[in-house]
């Protein structure tokens, strides 16, 4: 079974690319041959309980096909830990998504406390997109791993260019796995990360649709990995992490 870890349905927040619908993206799924995707809304600066409530929309449509992930941003005056609540309750999200760098604040400022700790309480991963900017580095979100060491944390785009941090973070703290999404360099960096932390700590995503899923996964299919390896990042892990 292939997993997707990282997808969005919405309106890109910039306008940098076409968004799409829960429609669309099945259609980009049903493409590439992918069985389910664990999405989350673009909707996560200004409105989030809005994207939020596509996302839990996309999910009763698809039920056997997208996994809701609840986006946060910890700069708006509302209550974080109580839209986890709702959206693990009453909507059956899995995961949390936070977005640093678009939001602008610091991967492990106190600010996301509430949200790490409802993670905790509920068991939910928590992807963070990362990059080479100083709020999404991965060093900063290692430090956030090393203060919630029960909390599984995925490094989404696996920093970037920063790469090398992302993998040296990951070997730190074994709460911490990598995101396959946007990685540069095709196939050699896959395989840096899988001989580092191993494949188990490695998952896949397409990013789309701001990124290509065909792209995206022939990364990991042209990998110098064994074929046990690479159905481990095309899809078990994210299902043993969410308990599929």
């Amino acid at each position: 079974m292939i997993i997707d870890g990282h997808a969005h349905i919405g309106s890109s927040w910039l306008g940098w690319v076409d968004g799409t619908d829960a429609d669309g993206l099945v259609k980009i799924m049903d493409k590439y041959g992918i069985d389910k995707a664990c999405v989350s809304s673009w909707s996560h600066i200004y409105d989030p309980i809005r994207g939020n409530d596509e996302v839990f929309q996309a999910t009763q449509k698809y039920p056997n096909r997208i996994i809701g992930f609840c986006v946060l941003c910890p700069r708006l005056k509302w209550d974080m830990k109580e839209e986890i609540d709702r959206c693990v309750k009453k909507f059956g999200m899995k995961g949390l998504k936070l977005h640093p760098f678009v939001n602008e604040f610091y991967a492990d400022s106190p600010l996301i406390d509430p949200a790490l700790e409802k993670a905790r309480e509920y068991k939910l991963p928590v992807l963070f997109h990362s990059g080479t900017d100083s709020h999404s580095h991965p060093r900063t979100i290692g430090n956030m791993a090393k203060r919630y060491p029960d909390v599984t944390i995925i490094i989404g785009h696996m920093g970037g260019e920063a790469y090398p941090d992302a993998i040296q973070v990951a070997k730190a703290n074994p709460n911490v796995l990598l995101d396959t999404t946007e990685v540069p360099n095709i196939a050699n960096i896959i395989e840096l990360a899988v001989k580092n932390v191993g494949a188990e700590r490695v998952v896949w995503g397409s990013d789309s649709p701001a990124l290509n899923a065909g792209v995206e996964m022939a990364k990991v299919k042209l990998a110098n990995i064994s074929q046990k390896e690479k159905g481990m990042i095309l899809g078990e892990n994210i299902a043993r992490i969410l308990g599929l």
